[in-house]
């Protein structure tokens, strides 16, 4: 996913199968670390007035083998002299930690999406449960590994085209 939040601490992100199963891939973890590459240091407090977002950053999260989210090498002090480099905060950046952007491990295991229905709507929920700050996703996306497709079956029909129809 790719995320800018001034406060994770009060952040809960979830991703829920078609089928229901669902895993919380980061929960409020304690700190006052940031994600994304520079937030906005003049974030309203208030989730009623304009929010200027600060760099959205990407964050890969994986069942095993990734980085632990409460790692302390898993984030970078910024200054707030540091300047924003998007183009959608280009102001001082917030003073905090902020998490690398980096490969993670999931808070729970993934376990829970074993024989979980994979064709169809993946949701990602999150939920910022103190409204004083807020945030921006500006996208995210589903990879499975390949062992999820064990037992698919290729077909690959016959075709016949007629050169003398002009249509195919």
């Amino acid at each position: 996913f790719d995320i800018e939040h001034s406060y994770s601490g009060d952040l809960i992100i979830e991703l829920v199968a078609p089928s229901g199963e669902s895993v919380i891939v980061f929960d409020k973890h304690e700190g006052n670390n940031h994600f994304g590459y520079c937030a906005n240091p003049n974030d309203p407090g208030n989730v009623n007035d304009p929010h200027d977002p600060g760099c959205t950053a990407p964050y890969t999260v994986v069942n095993a083998g990734g980085v632990s989210w409460t790692d302390p090498a898993a984030t970078v002090a910024v200054p707030n002299t540091d300047v924003g480099t998007c183009r959608e905060f280009t102001g001082n950046c917030d003073q905090a930690d902020y998490y690398i952007p980096q490969t993670y491990t999931s808070t729970n295991p993934f376990t829970a999406f074993d024989g979980a229905q994979m064709n169809g709507f993946w949701t990602l929920n999150i939920t910022d449960t103190i409204g004083a700050d807020n945030g921006v996703l500006t996208g995210w996306s589903i990879d499975f590994p390949n062992s999820c497709y064990g037992s698919i079956e290729s077909i690959t029909p016959d075709l016949q085209l007629s050169a003398t129809s002009g249509i195919w």
